[in-house]
C-alpha cells in the first residue's frame, strides 16, 4: 500500500475488513444497514511513528459527517495523526444513527448532507439532549447560515474553503473548552454544571463562591480573553466593587490550580484568558 494518501476508503465485504498503510487500521463495519468508515492507529504502534506535529488527542472519539469522499480522507488522516478515533459518515441518517448509538467527544459536521440535512441533524440531536461539541463546516459561507447553524447548537463554524489548521486548532479547542455531554474542561480541569463542583483529576476542588464564579467565567471561554468588566460582573454581580478586586480573586484561584495543568494569564488593561500549559497561548508573555 506504500505511496497510497487516502486513510479513509470504502472496502467492498459486509462486516469487519481491515489493512494496513503507514501505521494506520482502517476498518469499514456494516451493521444493522448502516456502513461506517472507521480509522484508528494501529495498537503498539508508538505515538513518534505517527504522522503530526504532536500526539494531543489520544483516544478521543470524533464522528466526522462528510459526503466529500477526499475531504473526508484528508481530514480523517490530520485527525487521527493526532490521536483521534474517527467514525466517518457520509450521509446525515447514519450520522445520526451513530450519534445515538455511541458517546463521541465532538462532532465535525457538513451541512450539505443526503439523507438527511446537517442542520435537521443537529436540531435532532439537540432535541434528544445531545451536547456532545459541534464543528460546522460548510460551503454555506452567508452570516444568515452560520447564525441558523449556531442557533441550531453548533459550538463553532468554518466555512469552506478552509486552511486545515486553523480546523484543526478549532477542534482542539472545542475539545478543551467542552467535554462530553457538553461539562466544561481544560487541562486536568473539569467542570460539571448538573453537580456544580469543579474536579482537578477525580479531586474535587475547594473553592469560594467568587472562585468558582471566575474559573466558570474561564472556562466557558478557554483560549479567549474574558474582558476585565464581564469578569467583575459574573464575580460581583450587581456590586460596586472596582475591576480591580478581580485581580485578588484572581491571585487566590492561581494558588488552588497549580497542578491542574492550567494558566490563567493576565492581558494587562483587557482581561483574563484560561488555557492548558501545552497550548500555544501559554507561551505568550503574561502581565502578571
Amino acid at each position: 500500500m506504500k505511496g497510497v494518501e487516502a486513510v479513509c476508503v470504502r472496502i467492498a465485504p459486509s462486516g469487519w475488513t481491515t489493512f494496513f498503510e503507514s501505521g494506520w487500521t482502517i476498518a469499514r463495519w456494516i451493521d444493522a444497514g448502516l456502513s461506517f468508515v472507521c480509522l484508528s492507529p494501529l495498537r503498539g504502534a508508538s505515538p513518534s511513528s505517527r504522522e503530526g506535529p504532536r500526539w494531543q488527542h489520544p483516544g478521543m472519539q470524533l464522528l466526522l459527517v462528510e459526503d466529500d469522499f477526499d475531504l473526508s480522507g484528508i481530514l480523517s488522516r490530520s485527525l487521527s495523526s493526532r490521536g483521534f478515533e474517527i467514525l466517518c459518515c457520509s450521509d446525515g441518517a447514519e450520522a445520526l444513527a451513530a450519534a445515538r448509538k455511541k458517546n463521541f467527544d465532538i462532532i465535525v459536521l457538513d451541512l450539505s448532507l443526503p439523507g438527511l440535512d446537517g442542520l435537521e441533524l443537529l436540531h435532532r440531536l439537540r432535541g434528544d439532549g445531545n451536547a456532545t461539541p459541534v464543528l460546522i463546516l460548510t460551503a454555506r459561507g452567508a452570516v444568515g447560515d452560520r447564525i441558523a447553524g449556531l442557533n441550531a447548537g453548533a459550538d463553532d463554524y468554518l466555512a469552506k474553503p478552509f486552511d486545515l489548521e486553523e480546523m484543526i486548532a478549532r477542534v482542539g479547542a472545542l475539545t478543551r473548552r467542552l467535554g462530553r455531554n457538553g461539562e466544561l474542561r481544560c487541562g486536568r480541569l473539569r467542570y460539571e454544571a448538573a453537580a456544580n463542583v469543579f474536579y482537578r483529576d477525580e479531586s474535587p476542588l475547594e473553592l469560594s463562591q467568587r472562585e468558582a464564579d471566575l474559573l466558570k467565567k474561564l472556562m466557558s471561554r478557554v483560549d479567549r480573553v474574558v474582558p476585565r468588566e464581564e469578569l467583575r460582573q459574573a464575580v460581583f454581580g450587581a456590586d460596586t466593587a472596582q475591576s480591580e478586586a478581580i485581580d485578588l480573586v484572581v491571585h487566590r484561584l492561581r494558588k488552588k490550580l497549580v497542578g491542574a495543568s492550567v494558566e490563567v494569564l493576565n492581558l494587562r488593561g483587557v482581561g483574563y484568558l484560561l488555557c492548558d500549559d501545552t497550548s500555544a497561548a501559554a507561551q505568550r508573555p503574561a502581565g502578571g
